[in-house]
């Protein structure tokens, strides 16, 4: 089975980029993280085995941060 990869851009609130690296960690799929500078603040990169199963991830894990 080829392993599907999707990756996240996110938006922080000024100062709180390691607070969210941190939180990232600790979810499964999420394979690298990095904190990057320009319009968005952080990178996610996501392996799943199915593109279902990244849109379940953001749906169910990403968007509770974001609302």
């Amino acid at each position: 089975m080829c392993v599907k990869e999707a990756f996240v851009l996110i938006n922080c609130e000024s100062g709180s980029e390691d607070k969210v690296v941190d939180e990232l960690s600790k979810m499964d799929k999420v394979s690298e993280i990095q904190k990057i500078m320009g319009v968005y603040d952080v990178i996610a990169k996501l392996e799943a085995d199915s593109e279902s199963d990244i849109k379940m991830w953001y749906c169910q894990k990403y968007e509770k941060y974001i609302q």
